[in-house]
């Protein structure tokens, strides 16, 4: 939409002001376009309108195609304003319906790592790098393989992959088990 278009270059210019005008104008002309909304709560972040930069990822969570963005932006703005709780309920959220875990798995690794909640981020590593299996030498799938390996050493008997799968009647699981025990491989540059 031009609106949007315009809004984004009066931001490159510093025009804040005028680009709040332009996503608002967007928002008229049709108030179900998602990106005007994240454009004007990225805009009311940056101006330290922090409830009103809320409110707006809390209306785009209802609409379709930016939903999952809205709710990762409004996690991570919770979480810049100390509201851990809620932050990590919504990143938990937008990562699970998310089709990647991307940079935002990532980040919620991070919080569970924070937490000591071994397992959980040992999971979600597990999910980054099979996400990044088709390139396994990228830059995403070596620091995925290194902090599946750390985390293997962290989470130890509390690890579901490992505790029991041995034993387990499931062929996948037992085959889990044993990659797991031999580590990922950490190969080097």
């Amino acid at each position: 939409m031009e609106y949007v278009h315009q809004a984004e270059r009066r931001v490159a210019n510093s025009d804040l002001a005028g680009a709040l005008r332009a996503y608002t104008d967007a928002i008229q002309m049709d108030p179900s376009y998602g990106p005007a909304y994240l454009g004007i709560g990225g805009l009311r972040e940056r101006m330290a309108d922090f409830v009103e930069a809320e409110r707006v990822y809390s209306v785009a969570l209802r609409l379709r195609g930016v939903a999952n963005i809205a709710l990762a932006r409004r996690a991570l703005l919770r979480h810049r304003l100390g509201r851990k709780a809620a932050a990590f309920a919504d990143l938990e959220k937008a990562v699970q319906r998310g089709r990647s875990a991307g940079m935002h798995g990532r980040i919620l690794a991070g919080w569970y790592v924070e937490r000591q909640a071994w397992p959980a981020a040992l999971a979600l590593w597990r999910r980054i790098l099979a996400e990044h299996d088709s390139d396994p030498e990228s830059d995403q799938a070596r620091e995925a393989r290194v902090q599946v390996h750390a985390l293997t050493l962290l989470a130890a008997t509390s690890d579901p992959v490992v505790v029991g799968g041995a034993d387990h009647p499931s062929w996948v699981r037992r085959a889990l088990a044993s990659m797991a025990r031999r580590g990922p491989v950490l190969r080097q540059r």
